[in-house]
């Protein structure tokens, strides 16, 4: 009887027990096997001692460089302009300028003028006929064997229309070469220009102008 007992209560407990799991089963909510849950990270307090969430760091703004104005234009400099000393024009001009082997001293010409003498047979007369409007002034005769001055003599030049004036030089061998025979005012400005060459004597006129000269032997 007791045992009966026992095993009643045992069976009622059991009853209750399935009622209270089918009850349990049917009020949870019917869960969908393929549905899954967002899962959301836990958040930490960094005053908590944790990492605080990482915040998407803004890109470095991009700043553009400063348009520098361009500089204007230097302007073109001015160069004052310079003039160069002026040369002092000579009251004096040269009519004519000429070289030749003699002088005519009553009609004040030149005579066998030309362009080329013999050392050792010539003498050069260098002959200018010079302008002057004004008052008496003096010139200059310059030879020059190339660009050496071998001689050089100061002429007068009177008021005339064509002041005839001259100087000379007898030619030796040393003298072979070109010749220029420059009229210089008072100034340095050259009026004018002569120029000649010497040459060496060709050698059958050397035995004719040495036959002429040397004195012939008595008999």
């Amino acid at each position: 009887m007791t045992t009966s007992r026992a095993f009643i209560a045992a069976l009622i407990a059991l009853t209750v027990a399935i009622s209270t799991l089918t009850g349990c089963t049917d009020a949870a909510p019917a869960l969908d096997a393929h549905a899954v849950a967002p899962v959301t990270a836990p958040t930490r307090d960094a005053a908590d001692g944790g990492d605080a969430p990482a915040l998407p760091v803004p890109a470095p703004a991009v700043v553009a460089d400063p348009v520098v104005p361009a500089a204007p234009a230097a302007a073109p400099a001015v160069v004052a302009a310079t003039s160069a000393p002026a040369t002092p024009t000579s009251t004096l001009t040269v009519v004519e300028a000429v070289a030749g082997s003699g002088l005519d001293r009553g009609a004040r010409t030149l005579t066998g003028v030309d362009e080329v003498f013999f050392a050792g047979k010539d003498t050069v007369w260098a002959f200018a006929s010079i302008a002057n409007p004004g008052a008496t002034e003096t010139v200059e005769m310059v030879w020059k064997q190339g660009d050496t001055t071998r001689w050089s003599t100061s002429l007068e030049v009177g008021k005339s229309k064509g002041w005839r004036t001259w100087s000379r030089r007898t030619l030796h061998k040393r003298d072979v070469g070109a010749w220029t025979v420059e009229i210089v005012d008072a100034e340095g400005q050259v009026l004018g220009s002569i120029p000649f060459e010497v040459r060496e004597l060709p050698i059958d006129l050397e035995a004719r102008v040495d036959a002429r000269i040397r004195p012939q032997a008595s008999r």
